[in-house]
């Protein structure tokens, strides 16, 4: 059986243009599934903190939906998902939002007909979602997931275009004024589950291996 721990926010839908969390929604997979049609009335950030199976845009060609990369889904776009046995099991992050007034936002995902995909080798995206992800157990739980949701939509806006259409998640002002050793000590702990590799870390830290 699936298993899934929920963190359901909502708020009054006013007419107003601020975005809006909707839902987060973190499930583990333990059955493979041969393909599955998605659509949602709302954005979509599906972000994978390992390899999760493999997404496709037209049912037919299929990708792999790859660790420390997020997918954000325009409202009315529908995509398609599916696993084998070999990579069962499968954690699934989805965070639902309304958004109303965010062209850039729209922007880049027009290129791909509602889809973008952000890679997150600085670790930044990872950490805010696994934020958002524990604001079901504090205080004030709907105004905290609120405010990660806008932290999280800044990284976003502020990404950058790199090969193929992808984007980049950049370190913030804050984090480009870290040390090395302060950036390498962060990086390890957001991604000590996943036993980085030297090359990752260097990647991360953006200095070279022996340098590290």
């Amino acid at each position: 059986m699936d298993s899934m721990t929920d963190t359901c926010v909502s708020f009054p839908q006013k007419a107003d243009e601020l975005p809006r969390l909707v839902h987060v929604a973190r499930m583990t997979r333990h059955h493979p599934c041969s393909g599955r049609a998605l659509r949602s009335a709302m954005w979509v950030l599906d972000y994978h903190f390992n390899d999760a199976g493999q997404f496709s845009r037209d049912g037919t060609q299929w990708f792999t939906r790859e660790r420390h990369t997020a997918h954000l889904y325009a409202p009315g776009t529908t995509y398609w998902e599916r696993s084998t046995t070999k990579d069962i099991p499968i954690v699934e992050t989805y965070i639902l939002f309304n958004a109303k007034a965010i062209p850039e936002l729209e922007s880049m995902v027009a290129a791909r007909d509602g889809f973008g995909r952000f890679i997150d080798a600085s670790g930044l995206l990872n950490a805010a979602v696994q934020e958002i992800l524990g604001t079901h157990n504090s205080m004030n739980s709907q105004w905290r997931a609120q405010s990660i949701l806008y932290q999280i939509l800044d990284l976003l806006l502020n990404s950058q275009p790199v090969n193929d259409g992808d984007m980049a998640i950049l370190p913030t002002a804050i984090e480009a004024t870290q040390s090395l050793s302060q950036r390498v000590e962060r990086f390890i702990q957001q991604n000590c589950l996943s036993s980085p590799s030297l090359e990752e870390i260097a990647k991360n830290a953006g200095v070279s291996r022996s340098t590290l």
